[in-house]
């Protein structure tokens, strides 16, 4: 945990632009079994039809991305329409 920690205070600190998503992906075995058969791991958990923590963290990240995709979408339609 010590080096979570100290990324995420660096980031806070130093990088403040690029922020900090809410979502942590943690060490799970479904990635490393996702990537050995090629598959991301929505698509391997989905292949055994099963839904485990992977793939509820892997969703949660894609929604926080798409979310901060659109804010940018906005700001830069925003200065546009001003000129």
């Amino acid at each position: 945990m010590q080096v979570l920690d100290e990324a995420v205070d660096f980031i806070r600190a130093d990088l403040r632009a690029l922020g900090l998503f809410a979502t942590t992906l943690h060490d799970r075995v479904a990635y490393r079994y996702a990537a050995a058969t090629g598959e991301s791991v929505t698509e391997y958990e989905r292949r055994l039809k099963r839904e485990t923590k992977a793939s509820a963290e892997i969703e949660s990240l894609y929604r926080e991305v798409t979310a901060h995709v659109e804010q940018a979408r906005a700001g830069r339609a925003e200065e546009k329409n001003r000129g």
